[in-house]
C-alpha cells in the first residue's frame, strides 16, 4: 500500500512554486504518439521505479472488423519509445478477432510494488456492442501478460465498464465503475463494484458472491474513481443523475461491501454544486482520515469548472478546507474541467484537465494549497496551459516523478470533437528551483543581491543578473532606469522571472509583504526635476513632468506570462518624440513583438506620449493579463491616455482608469484587438472622442465595467463586437452616446446595466446607436439621462440598425425628441432601421414631441407587454409620437398618465407616421392641454393605415380617440372599445367593438408581471370580448389568453375568480443572483435583494472605487431563497460617506456578485 501511495505523490519533497515544459522529454516537453494512423487515446499513466513511464489507453486501426484494442505503451525517461517493451514499446490487449466490431480499452492503470501493473477497463465478448464486461489484467513489470481476471461479474448480464482500481493491503483488487440493466439505455446504468482474490477469482466475502450494485435515484449513476482506507473501508466517486442534472456522488463501504452508515448517515453522499451537471473523478486520502474529492462542476449551466472538495471522515463538509470545504477552480474564465488528481509536496493537490480558449481545449494544471487555496504562484495565476500543435488536446491523468516532475497524458485532436483523429498525448514539467534576488537602494552590504542586508542597490543589476526560475523582491524606494541621462534605457521584463516591489526589507516569504504599506517607485524622472510638492517622487498627473524622462519606464518584448511585475509604482515616463528607441507610446510600460507579461498590484501614473498609451502600450501582438492595476493622471495626445492596445489583446481584472486624457479613448484605445474586462473601472477620464473607452475592430468581453463621469462618452465602440454584462453608466457627458456610442457595424450585446445620469448634447444620453449597428439588451435601466437634442435615454440614426431590448426600464429621461427613446433613420435612406422592445416600463420622462418615445423616418418599431406611463410632452405625443414614415406595432401595451402640452392632443399617442397597429392595447389616463382632440390617442390627417384590435381607449381626458380632417388611409378598428371618439365613424356592435362604454378598469396597480396593469373589473364589458384572430398568445403580464370563454380586450387578461395575479417570484431562486438595488442613485437609504439556491455562508460588503471595505451588511450563513439589505451610506463608524461612486459585492460560497452603487450629497 505505502507503493500505491508513493504513485500518488511524492511525499515529503519540498517542490519549488514555478514549473515549465521539461526540454529534456520529447519536443519542447511534449510527445504525441500515433500507434495506429486513425485514433489513439490515453486514459491513465504510472510510474515504475526504474523512472520509465506507464501510459494506458486505446488504439483504433480504422480498418478490419476487429480495428480497436486496449493498449499499454512505455516511454523511457526522455519520452521515446521502449523498444524493449512489447513491440516498439506498444503493448496491445485483444480478444479472439471474431470477424466484427469487438473492441477492448483499459481505462485505469496501478503500478504494483514490484513493478508489475493493473490495467482496467471493458472487454466486449461479441459482436454486440451492447454486451461488455469488466476487463482487469495484471502484466509481468516487462508487459507480458501475467493473470487475466477471467471471472467475469455478471451484474446485469448487459453492458458494463469497469472505470477504476485499486490493490487493498491483502492483495485483493477492486475494480469499480458501472453497469447497464437494460443495454444501451443510460438511465439504467448502475454502480457496479467487483473484488477478486489476488488468484483471479471473485471474492465471495464481498456482498456474497464478488459484485455489487446500487441504484442510488433510478436513473444514471456510475464510479470513476475508488482508494481503500487504511481500515479497509472502500470510498466511491462518480456522479448521479436528479432531474436530468448529474451531481457528485460519493460513496463508503464497509470491508464486506455493505453501506458504511457513519459516513453521512447512509454511506451515500450527493453533492449538487450550484444546480447543474457535475461530475466526480478524482479521490485522495489524507493521513488524517478527511477525504478529498477533485471533479468538474458547472457554476452557470453554460461553462464548467475543475472543483476540489475536502470531506471529514464522517461525510460532512470540512469547512476548513476553502469556502465550507470547496473550492472552485476557474481558468480566466473559461470552460475547464478537473479530471485527475494528485499528491504534491505532500499535502499539496494537484488537479489535471483541460481549458477552453474560447476555440481549442488545452492540457490545463493547478494546484491547490492544505487549507484549500488555489497556489497563485504556481504558474500564470496558478495555471499551467499547454497547447500542442494540433487543434484540441485534453488531460485526464497526472503522475508525479520522483526527480519531482510532473507527467500529464491525454490526447490530441487534429480534428476537434472527432474519434477518428485523436493521437496519445504527454506533457511533462520541470519543477524550477529559482533563486530570490534582493534590490534594497538603502542597503550597504555586498551588493551582490544574496539576502537584504547584501542587496543590490539598483534594480538593473538584479535584472541582469536574473535567471528563468528567479524571483527579484525589491524593497521600498525609488528606482530609476539609469543614473544617467539616457532616455532610451528602461527596466526590461524577463520571461521566467518575477519582479516584485512592496517589501520593507527585512521579508522572508512573499506574503509578507504589504506592497501599498511601502510603496516601491520605478520612475522616469531619470533628471530627477519634476514637479514634487508632496516628497513622494510619483507623479500623481502628466503635467508633473519637467524636462527629459526617459521614454518607457519599463518596456517587454518578445516575453511569456512567466515574466512577472508586481507590487510597483510606475510613473514619470515622457515619449513625447518619434526618434530612435522611441515611437511615441507606451510611457509607463512599453509591449511590444508578442510580449505577454503578468502584472499586478500595480499603480500607473503621471506619464505622457504623444502618439499612444500614456500609461501602457501593448501592440504587435502584445497580450498582457492586469490585475490590481491602477491607472491615473496619464496622457496621449493620440491615442489611450491610460492603456494603448492595437493588434493585440489584453485581460483586465479589477483595474481602474482615473483622471487619464486623450484625444481618443481617455480611459483605453483598442484597436483590431480582444479586451476582456472583469471589476474594471473608468471614472473622470477625459477624451474627444471616448473619455473611457474606445475600441475599433475590435472583441469586447466587459463584466461588472463601471463607466463614471468621463467627459466625452463613457465608451465610443465602432466596427465591433461587444459583450457587456453587470455593468453601469452613470454621469458620462458626450456630444452623441453619453453612455455609449455604438458606431457603424459594431454588434452590441448587453446584460443587467444601468445608464444612469448620462448626458449628451446631441443625442443618445444613455447609448447613441449609429449605421447599420445590431444591439440586444436584456435587463437594462436608463434613468434621469437626458440630451439636448434627440433621445435622453436611447437613441438610434442613421440607416440599417437593428435593436432588441428586452426587460428595460427608462425613467425619468429628458430630451427635444423622444424623452426616453428616440429613432429616425430619415426616408431617404434604403435600409432602415428596426427596432423590438419587449417587457418594458417608459415612466417620468420629458421631451417637446414624444414624452416617451419618439419614431420617424421609415423605421419599424415593435414595443410589446409594457408600460408606457407618465411621460410628459411639450408638444404632441406625451406617451408615443410617430412621425414621417414610422411603422410602429404596439402589443400587449398599457399607455396610461401621459400628457401633451402642446396645441394638439395625443396624451397618450400622437400617429402621424406611416402606420400604426395596435393589438390588446390599453390606453387611459391620458390627458391633452387642448381637451376634446384625442387625449388617448389622435390620428393626424396625414397619417397612414390605423389598425385597433382588442383595444381599450377609454377614461383619456374629454375624448378618446381623435380623427383629424380627411384620411386616405386605412381605418381598421375592430373587437376594441373606444369610449369617446370624434370624426372617427365607429358604431357601437359593428366589428365587434364597444363604444361609448365604460370598461370599468381598475387603477394602475402591481398585478403581476414585469409592468403595472389596469385590471379588468368584474362586469367589465372588455371582458370576453375580444377576438383571437391575430392575438397574442399571452397578456402583457405573460398570463394565457383566453382565461375565460373570448380573449378580452386590452392589455390585461382577466381571471373571472380573481381581479388580481401576486408575484410569482421563485421562493428559491434557480439560481445565484444579486439584483440592482433600488433607488439607484440614492440619498439617504438604498435596498438590495439577493437570491440564494442553496444555503451558503453569505458577505455582502460595500467598497469605495479604490477597493477599500466601507461596510459591511451581511456576514452570516444564510438559507436558500430570497434575501434583502439595506444601505444607509454609513460606514463601519457610522459615518456618511461622500458623494460618489461605490461597489456592492456578495460573496455567497464560491459565487461573487457585483453591482454598481451611485451615492447622492
Amino acid at each position: 500500500m505505502k507503493r500505491l501511495l508513493l504513485l500518488l505523490g511524492v511525499v515529503g519533497l519540498v517542490l519549488p512554486a514555478r514549473a515549465q515544459l521539461d526540454t529534456s522529454f520529447g519536443t519542447d516537453g511534449r510527445v504525441v504518439l500515433d500507434i495506429d494512423g486513425f485514433a489513439d487515446q490515453a486514459h491513465a499513466v504510472g510510474l515504475q521505479s526504474d523512472g520509465k513511464m506507464l501510459v494506458a489507453g486505446r488504439t483504433h486501426s480504422g480498418s478490419g472488423p476487429n480495428n480497436r484494442d486496449a493498449v499499454i505503451v512505455r516511454l523511457l525517461p526522455d519520452g521515446s519509445l521502449d523498444n524493449a517493451f512489447g513491440s516498439g514499446g506498444v503493448v496491445r490487449y485483444t480478444t479472439v478477432n471474431l470477424g466484427c466490431f469487438n473492441p477492448e480499452w483499459f481505462f485505469v492503470l496501478l503500478v504494483l510494488d514490484d513493478d508489475r501493473f493493473l490495467a482496467a477497463g471493458y472487454d466486449q465478448r461479441g459482436c454486440d456492442a451492447l454486451y461488455r464486461d469488466f476487463l482487469v489484467v495484471r502484466y509481468q513489470a516487462d508487459g507480458t501478460v501475467d493473470q487475466v481476471f477471467s471471472e467475469y461479474p455478471s451484474f446485469h448480464g448487459n453492458r458494463d465498464e469497469a472505470q477504476a482500481v485499486a490493490v487493498q493491503a491483502d492483495g485483493k483488487v477492486l475494480a469499480a465503475g458501472w453497469a447497464q440493466s437494460v443495454s444501451g439505455q443510460d438511465a439504467t446504468t448502475d454502480v457496479a463494484v467487483a473484488r477478486w482474490n489476488p488468484d483471479g477469482t471473485l471474492d465471495t466475502s464481498f456482498d456474497g458472491d464478488g459484485e455489487w450494485l446500487l441504484d442510488v435515484n433510478g436513473d444514471m449513476d456510475r464510479i470513476d474513481a475508488v482508494v481503500v482506507q487504511p481500515d479497509g473501508k472502500i470510498v466511491l466517486a462518480g456522479q448521479t443523475r436528479v432531474n436530468d442534472q448529474t451531481d457528485w456522488l460519493v460513496i463508503r463501504l464497509h470491508p464486506d461491501g455493505s453501506l458504511d452508515t457513519s459516513f453521512d448517515g447512509d454511506g451515500m453522499l450527493t453533492l449538487d454544486h450550484a444546480g447543474f451537471n457535475d461530475a466526480a473523478s478524482g479521490l485522495l486520502l489524507q493521513d488524517d482520515g478527511t477525504i478529498v474529492v477533485g471533479g468538474t462542476v458547472s457554476p452557470n449551466g453554460a461553462t464548467n469548472d475543475a472543483m476540489v472538495v475536502r470531506l471529514n471522515p464522517d461525510g460532512t463538509l470540512d469547512t476548513a478546507f476553502g469556502t465550507g470545504g470547496k473550492v472552485l477552480l476557474d481558468h480566466a474564465g473559461q470552460d475547464n474541467t478537473g479530471s485527475a488528481l494528485a499528491w504534491h509536496d505532500g499535502d499539496k493537490i494537484l488537479v489535471a484537465g483541460r481549458t477552453f480558449d474560447g476555440t481549442y481545449h488545452h492540457f490545463a494544471l493547478t494546484r491547490v494549497l492544505p487549507d484549500g487555496t488555489p497556489d497563485v504562484h504556481f504558474g500564470v495565476d496558478g495555471w499551467h496551459i499547454t497547447a500542442f500543435d494540433t487543434s484540441s488536446s485534453i488531460a485526464g491523468a497526472v503522475a508525479v516523478q520522483p526527480n519531482h516532475r510532473i507527467l500529464l497524458a491525454g490526447h490530441t485532436e487534429s480534428v476537434p470533437d472527432i474519434d477518428d483523429r485523436r493521437d496519445i498525448a504527454l506533457a511533462r514539467y520541470d519543477l524550477l528551483e529559482g533563486n530570490t534576488l534582493y534590490v534594497n537602494d538603502d542597503a550597504t552590504g555586498a551588493n551582490d543581491g544574496s539576502s537584504w542586508a547584501d542587496a543590490y542597490t539598483d534594480l538593473q543589476s538584479a535584472l541582469a543578473a536574473a535567471q528563468d526560475g528567479d524571483e527579484i523582491w525589491v524593497a521600498e524606494g525609488v528606482y530609476y532606469p539609469t543614473a544617467g541621462t539616457d532616455r532610451n534605457v528602461a527596466f526590461t521584463l524577463k520571461s521566467g522571472v518575477a519582479i516584485y516591489g512592496g517589501f520593507a526589507g527585512t521579508e522572508t516569504s512573499l506574503d509578507q509583504r504589504d506592497w501599498q504599506a511601502h510603496p516601491t517607485v520605478l520612475s522616469g524622472d531619470i533628471d530627477t526635476n519634476d514637479t514634487n510638492d508632496d516628497g513622494n517622487f510619483i507623479a500623481e498627473s502628466w503635467s508633473h513632468i519637467v524636462g527629459s524622462n526617459s521614454y518607457n519606464v519599463v518596456r517587454g518584448s518578445n516575453v511569456d506570462s512567466t515574466a512577472v511585475l508586481d507590487g510597483f509604482i510606475i510613473t514619470a515616463g515622457r515619449a513625447n518624440s518619434n526618434g530612435s528607441g522611441n515611437v511615441g507610446e507606451g510611457g509607463g510600460i512599453y509591449l511590444t513583438s508578442n510580449a505577454a507579461p503578468t502584472l499586478r498590484n500595480l499603480t500607473i501614473s503621471g506619464s505622457y506620449v504623444f502618439r499612444g498609451g500614456g500609461g501602457l502600450s501593448a501592440t504587435a501582438g502584445s497580450y498582457p493579463t492586469l490585475t490590481d492595476v491602477s491607472f491615473t493622471g496619464n496622457r496621449s495626445d493620440s491615442y489611450g491616455g491610460g492603456m494603448y492596445v492595437v493588434d493585440g489583446a489584453a485581460t483586465l481584472t479589477r483595474v481602474t482608469f482615473v483622471d487619464n486624457r486623450a484625444e481618443n479613448g481617455g480611459g483605453l484605445y483598442a484597436d483590431e484587438s480582444t479586451l476582456t474586462a472583469t471589476e474594471t473601472t473608468f471614472c473622470n477620464n477625459t477624451g474627444d472622442v471616448a473619455a473611457g473607452l474606445y475600441a475599433v475592430r475590435s472583441t469586447l468581453e466587459l463584466d461588472t465595467v463601471t463607466f463614471d463621469s468621463n467627459s466625452g462618452q463613457g465608451a465610443y465602440i465602432p466596427s465591433s463586437t461587444a459583450t457587456i454584462a453587470n455593468s453601469s453608466f452613470t454621469n458620462n457627458t458626450a456630444g452623441s452616446g453619453g453612455g455609449i456610442y455604438v458606431g457603424v457595424y459594431s454588434v452590441i450585446t448587453i446584460r443587467n446595466t444601468s445608464f444612469i445620469g448620462n448626458t449628451a448634447l446631441a443625442q443618445g444620453g444613455g447609448i447613441y446607436l449609429f449605421k447599420e449597428a445590431t444591439l440586444v439588451g436584456t435587463d437594462l435601466t436608463f434613468r434621469d439621462n437626458t440630451a439636448d437634442g434627440d433621445g435622453g435615454g436611447f437613441a438610434v440614426a442613421s440607416e440599417g440598425n437593428s435593436v432588441t431590448l428586452t426587460r428595460v426600464v427608462f425613467e425619468n429621461n429628458s430630451a427635444q425628441s423622444g424623452g426616453a427613446i428616440y429613432l429616425d433613420s430619415e426616408q431617404r435612406f434604403s435600409m432602415h432601421s428596426v427596432a423590438t422592445i419587449e417587457d418594458f416600463v417608459v415612466t417620468g420622462n420629458t421631451g417637446l414631441n414624444g414624452g416617451g418615445i419618439y419614431v420617424e423616418g421609415g423605421d419599424s418599431w415593435t414595443l410589446r407587454r409594457g408600460l408606457i406611463h407618465s411621460n410628459t410632452a411639450g408638444g404632441q405625443g406625451g406617451g408615443v409620437y410617430l412621425l414621417g414614415g414610422a411603422f410602429a406595432t404596439l402589443e400587449n401595451v398599457t399607455l396610461s398618465g401621459n400628457t401633451a402640452e402642446g396645441g394638439f392632443g395625443g396624451g397618450g399617442i400622437f400617429h402621424q407616421g406611416e402606420s400604426l397597429t395596435l393589438r390588446n392595447v390599453t390606453i387611459t389616463g391620458n390627458t391633452a392641454t387642448t381637451s376634446g382632440e384625442g387625449e388617448g390617442l389622435y390620428v393626424s390627417g396625414p397619417a397612414g393605415p390605423l389598425t385597433m384590435v382588442n383595444t381599450i381607449v377609454a377614461g383619456n381626458g374629454s375624448e378618446d380617440l381623435f380623427r383629424d380632417g380627411p384620411h386616405d388611409s386605412a381605418f381598421i378598428v375592430r373587437h376594441s372599445l373606444i369610449q369617446r371618439q370624434r370624426n372617427a365613424g365607429l358604431n357601437d356592435g359593428v366589428d365587434g367593438n364597444l363604444i361609448g362604454q365604460d370598461p370599468l378598469l381598475g387603477p394602475l396597480a402591481d398585478n403581476g408581471g414585469f409592468s403595472l396593469t389596469h385590471a379588468l373589473l368584474p362586469g367589465s364589458p372588455a371582458i370576453d370580448a375580444g377576438t383571437s384572430e391575430g392575438a397574442p398568445e399571452e397578456d402583457q403580464r405573460g398570463v394565457s389568453r383566453p382565461q375565460g370563454q373570448a380573449i378580452d380586450m386590452g392589455a390585461y387578461e382577466s381571471d373571472d375568480a380573481t381581479t388580481s395575479i401576486e408575484d410569482e417570484q421563485e421562493v428559491v431562486p434557480a439560481e445565484f443572483a444579486l439584483h440592482q438595488n433600488y433607488p439607484n442613485p440614492f440619498d439617504q437609504v438604498t435596498h438590495m435583494s439577493f437570491g440564494l439556491p442553496a444555503p451558503l455562508p453569505v458577505r455582502l460588503v460595500v467598497y469605495d472605487v479604490l477597493g477599500r471595505e466601507v461596510r459591511t451588511l451581511v456576514d452570516e450563513p444564510l438559507p436558500a431563497g430570497w434575501h434583502r439589505a439595506s444601505w444607509d451610506g454609513r460606514d463601519e463608524a457610522g459615518r456618511a460617506v461622500a458623494a460618489g461612486l461605490y461597489v456592492v459585492r456578495l460573496h455567497a460560497g464560491d459565487h461573487v456578485r457585483s453591482r454598481t452603487l451611485v451615492r447622492l450629497r
